[in-house]
């Protein structure tokens, strides 16, 4: 009967009959001699028990030959690792370099403008004061020579608190041909007094709106465009200043945007800009402050910028800005061509050239103190003297030494009616100091006008009003003067 034997050198198994168990069989897988049925424990502690007839040299002698037979058979193998070893290329170990550390990271240090010295200014909010400004405004429109504007406009305050102020003085208008020497048109001649705009202001000074100008019907249509263009112009530099200390070198935003339609461009314009801190200098006992301005124009859409802005501006402590310098450029999608002007304008304090504010041509005489323009509604308060009058109330500072003279006109409109106006001068008790309903008083179809002085100073109202609930547009104008003498 066969049995299942194991080689107790290898393990390999093998089936053998019952009668060779105990004697000497031959591995046939690792060529050992082992005794069928005997374990491998048994088997290795009688390897080691040899005969003293076995000599050392005859145990190094089978295994060198079994080393031969072995390395023989394994001969292909062993080639071909050794052939892959020295195909191989000998890659030498890269030594380690220790890389030194990267140098401190240095500030390239600000350095100013020639004739300007580094160092902190104190940008700070001016409130509104009278200042002259000198304003040329250069516009070069498409497929025509440029235009030349030379206007010297009084920032007057308007009220006497600095809650609003007018630009006011001449204009010049004149246009050059594009050699910049032969004029292709006669200079033409304003003064904006009697139609100048009234912009009102933050308690920083800063622009809010304006009351657009009316025009007198004889001004001609390019002087119209050239003014509205300074004007708007001008509002997109009133720049609103930091109100703190700032470094040299250090930047910080602003916006602007132009009160009215730009003539230009036929609608408004806003400004984002970038100011940058350049230096500062001494004049006249005075710290000046040089500013880089850097801005993007937007339409009245807002999206994205539709030209850019680039100039700088001076700004004196105590009075805020005396000089500023732009050019502006405008990419006109409907045309596909560039509109460019450039403006200047220089600011003084007060009024050095005695600037008129008011033209022969005013309805009122003296200082014209409050400019308004502004519309009746049957949603307006009525007075508790006169129960049929819708009115329109305005603040105006008054002084006992003083004559003020009042004139209203009706503008009809599209939208609005006919009306006679009526004037009522309220007292600071809010009761009716002076009305045109009074007998004297004169009134001319769609204009009124009457004049009064106050024994009292204080806030008084100018009342405007309109009978029987008609809605109707109007211009306010109020003027100052000092008392009549006798030898008037």
């Amino acid at each position: 009967m066969a049995i299942r034997i194991a080689c107790s050198h290898c393990d390999e198994t093998f089936r053998v009959s019952e009668g060779k168990l105990g004697k000497k069989l031959r591995c046939s897988s690792c060529g050992e001699t082992f005794v069928a049925g005997e374990t491998r424990s048994k088997s290795r502690r009688r390897s080691w028990n040899l005969p003293n007839a076995v000599s050392p040299g005859l145990l190094f002698a089978g295994v060198a030959v079994i080393t031969g037979i072995m390395l023989f058979l394994m001969r292909d193998r062993i080639y071909r690792m050794f052939a892959s070893k020295e195909s191989a290329p000998i890659v030498q170990a890269t030594p380690k370099i220790t890389e030194p550390a990267p140098p401190a990271k240095v500030e390239p240090r600000f350095e100013p403008p020639s004739g300007w010295s580094a160092g902190d200014a104190r940008i700070a909010s001016i409130p509104h004061a009278e200042r002259t400004s000198t304003l040329t405004l250069v516009l070069l429109p498409r497929e025509k020579p440029p235009v030349h504007l030379a206007a010297t406009l009084l920032e007057s305050p308007a009220t006497g608190d600095a809650s609003a102020f007018r630009l006011l003085g001449p204009i010049r208008l004149k246009q050059v041909a594009a050699d910049g020497v032969r004029e292709t048109s006669t200079e033409s001649d304003a003064r904006v007094a009697a139609w100048s705009p009234t912009y009102r202001v933050d308690e920083f000074g800063n622009l809010k709106d304006r009351s657009d100008p009316a025009f007198p019907e004889a001004t001609k249509p390019e002087v119209k465009r050239a003014a509205l263009s300074g004007m708007g112009t001008f509002e997109l530099v009133a720049l609103p200043m930091p109100n703190r200390s700032v470094k040299p070198g250090e930047k910080w935003t602003a916006t602007t945007q132009s009160q009215g339609i730009h003539p230009l461009l036929g609608h408004r314009l806003r400004c984002e800009w970038t100011c940058t801190h350049q230096g500062n200098r001494d004049a006249a006992g005075r710290t000046e402050s040089l500013v880089k301005l850097e801005g993007t124009l937007h339409g009245a859409s807002g999206a994205g910028a539709i030209g850019s802005a680039r100039g700088e501006a001076v700004f004196r402590s105590g009075f805020g800005w005396s000089r500023v310098s732009i050019a502006f450029g405008v990419s006109d999608v409907e045309s596909g061509s560039e509109i460019a002007w450039e403006l200047n304008v220089d600011r003084v304090p007060g009024n050095p050239l005695r600037i008129g504010t008011a033209s022969p041509s005013s309805p009122v005489r003296g200082i014209v103190v409050l400019q308004i323009q502004g519309v009746v509604t049957p949603l307006d308060p009525v007075l508790v003297e006169q129960r049929d009058v819708r009115q329109k109330l305005f603040p105006l500072k008054v002084r006992s030494d003083r004559m003020y003279e009042v004139y209203v006109e009706n503008v009809p409109t599209a939208s609005t009616g006919s009306f006679v106006p009526i004037i009522n001068i309220l007292d600071p008790a809010g009761r009716v100091f002076r009305s045109s309903d009074a007998p004297g008083v004169a009134s001319q179809g769609s204009r009124t006008s009457l004049q009064f002085r106050a024994m009292t100073p204080g806030l008084y109202a100018v009342s405007v009003g309109s009978r029987a609930q008609v809605p109707g547009a109007f211009v306010l104008l109020v003027g100052e003067r000092e008392l009549p003498t006798a030898s008037d």
